[in-house]
């Protein structure tokens, strides 16, 4: 197996981004068309979305959980929490509120991402058992213009913020990411729960390059 690199995933994507800027790095189908993803495209929404998050209180070490199925907004979403230092969880879009509810908690989530208004509405129904999270941020908006919008930003909205708080201070991303280290936590993984209270697994960056390098090598 080759050697780590002694970087973190957020220090690892800017070199690939500024490598290949105008290369695709994504690719997603939105209404049977595939919409491609520039590096550069990618590396602007996952520095917009951190700074949106630091400009609403984001601090290095909290832990931002994600409710949704699979969708770039998701990878942004990581990426961007990684960088100012934070930890992601996962959370099954197909559990029920009680299960989201002991996660988010168990996880000291002090945000969270919700994919839609079936997500938002899981946390709002149990909000008055998650004392320490602070805000929502919903990918989709549809259906929720009546909701109490002192706990909810669309995705677009943090986006936006941040793109202001980029303008304002240049190199403020690169600043934070430089500021991680191979061995800081960045992911808790949650089991289903089937067979009891779901458990989680804390995750570092050398975790996952190490075993990202071994199924690497054992394809090659």
């Amino acid at each position: 197996m080759a050697e780590l690199s002694g970087k973190t995933l957020c220090q690892a994507f800017l070199d690939m981004a500024a490598r290949r800027s105008d290369q695709v790095a994504l690719r997603e189908k939105e209404f049977g068309i595939w919409q491609s993803i520039t590096w550069q495209q990618y590396r602007e929404h996952v520095t917009y979305f951190a700074l949106g998050l630091k400009a609403v209180g984001f601090e290095r070490g909290n832990h931002l959980a994600i409710i949704s199925e699979n969708c770039r907004e998701w990878i942004y979403a990581e990426l961007g929490t990684i960088a100012l230092g934070g930890v992601t969880i996962g959370v099954y879009p197909t559990s029920p509120a009680t299960e989201v509810q002991y996660v988010v908690n168990h996880a000291d989530a002090r945000f969270v991402v919700c994919e839609d208004q079936e997500q938002t509405d899981k946390i709002l129904e149990v909000w008055d058992e998650l004392p320490r999270l602070q805000k929502i941020i919903v990918i989709d908006m549809k259906g929720l213009r009546n909701y109490p919008q002192e706990n909810i930003i669309s995705f677009k909205e943090l986006e936006v913020l941040g793109r202001k708080l980029a303008a304002e201070n240049l190199g403020l991303f690169a600043s934070e990411v430089a500021q991680g280290r191979p061995e800081d936590v960045c992911i808790m993984i949650y089991t289903s729960g089937t067979t009891g209270k779901p458990k989680g697994a804390m995750i570092n960056h050398e975790n996952i390059e190490a075993t990202t390098l071994s199924k690497i090598g054992r394809a090659s």
